[in-house]
């Protein structure tokens, strides 16, 4: 090995071990960094677990784990309430190895909406259900809560390359059903997502690669300032919105509107519909509890075409109708003890009115003989051809020239004129 050669081989061993330094002296400064984020961050759980001490006075404690979630994502989590997570994990690079995992959920445009993560030394039973516990803890969620959870799990092929050496005839039948019908089947609409791959978490973790391979706090720092940045961008887009709907949602119910033409719904009572398109396409819909024997409406909370339809037969023939009470004697005894009173109320004085008081408009439109009630229209006396007054009010005024025909009579001071 000539001199250059051995010069930068010792200057590149010494620049690492630069960095494996600042690896080493980040681990030192994490509580400190912990206490930040708190402090800038309410309502933000961070927690750091380290490995079993048998010395329990020793001076220093073997990092082991990190949970992070956000304050903020937790309210907006709690805010929007879609019953989903998607999970995944990724490698951390450098010289400590490790690995993170994130909990993805869905904002309303059916985006990437991060929630939590950690830091863990592998991806085992043991550092899920740690991570999966303090996330329960945060979410407030107990042993009955209802969550749809997305994990990259899902090996399709694999599984079916056993089941053939198990089971030919099984494989082959099988092979038949499209592997989406698999887990369609079984979905019950309580997430209003219909997505089958965890694409979802795939997307966030390619956002955060390039931290995997810095110093621990570098490497959390990356995750929240992507996650800060993305945020401030999500409002931006939400500011440009027209209309109730996100964009997707826009999108969606635009695309299902103009395919509804095709097809006929017949109303057969109590709020349900028989809808029929072309390729046989029937389905049966309920449009009082949303839903649609296609399972489009339930899974992703959003009218199918099915369900379009017959909003729209309801709405043309007025089948929200206003229902027919029963008599008195019929009414149902109310168990509350206390009676009711009439107000209390003031008898004004003098003669009550019986007429209804004209507002200034009629007013304006009775002078213009604009009105069309007959109680409030204007007439023309027929002595005179003035508006205002009829025969038996006239009191001589001057009559229009050229109204009322050939001659027109004057009344006055008892004298008659022609």
């Amino acid at each position: 090995m000539d001199i250059s050669h051995m010069k930068t081989f010792r200057e590149k061993k010494e620049a690492l071990k630069h960095v494996q330094g600042d690896y080493a002296s980040q681990y030192r400064l994490l509580r400190d960094y912990v206490l930040e984020v708190h402090a800038r961050n309410p309502d933000t759980t961070v927690k750091i677990d380290v490995e079993s001490e048998e010395n329990p006075t020793a001076e220093t404690r073997t990092f082991r784990r990190i949970y992070v979630c956000i304050g903020a994502l937790k309210q907006g989590f709690s805010a929007g309430r879609r019953d989903f997570l998607g999970l995944d994990g990724a490698f951390m690079k450098g010289p400590y190895p490790g690995q993170i995992l994130s909990a993805v959920a869905l904002d309303g445009n059916n985006g990437i909406y991060p929630l939590a993560y950690v830091v863990v030394e592998s991806e085992t039973l043991n550092s899920w259900t740690w991570f999966l516990s303090n996330l329960g803890d945060d979410l407030g969620l107990g042993t009955n809560s209802n969550l749809t959870f997305m994990s990259d799990r899902q090996k399709f092929h694999q599984a079916m390359e056993k089941l053939k050496k198990l089971n030919n005839d099984a494989y082959e039948w099988l092979k038949q059903i499209p592997p989406q019908s698999w887990a369609c089947s079984h979905f019950n609409g309580r997430a209003h997502y219909d997505a089958l791959s965890n694409n979802l978490c795939e997307a966030f973790n390619s956002k955060l690669e390039e931290g995997h391979d810095a110093p621990i706090i570098n490497c959390i720092e990356f995750n929240r300032e992507y996650i800060m940045k993305k945020i401030v961008k999500v409002d931006k887009e939400i500011q440009k919105v027209v209309g109730p709907l996100t964009p997707t949602a826009t999108t969606i119910l635009d695309k299902i509107k103009s395919k509804v033409e095709q097809y006929i719904a017949t109303f057969y009572g109590d709020g349900k519909y028989q809808v029929v398109g072309p390729w046989q396409d029937q389905c049966i819909v309920d449009v009082g509890v949303q839903s649609c024997t296609c399972k489009r409406w339930e899974l992703t909370g959003i009218p199918c075409k099915h369900g379009v339809a017959a909003i729209w037969d309801m709405g043309r023939n007025n089948k929200d109708v206003v229902s027919p009470i029963n008599g008195r004697s019929m009414w149902e005894k109310s168990g509350i003890p206390t009676t009711l009173l009439p107000p209390k109320h003031c008898v004004p004085i003098g003669r009550p009115k019986k007429k209804r008081t004209i507002s200034t408009v009629e007013k304006e439109d009775f002078v213009r003989g604009d009105t069309t009630s007959r109680v409030h229209r204007s007439v023309t006396c027929k002595k005179c051809n003035n508006v205002g007054h009829n025969a038996r009010t006239y009191k001589g005024q001057r009559p229009i020239v050229g109204g009322g025909g050939e001659q027109s009579k004057v009344k006055g001071k008892g004298k008659e004129t022609t």
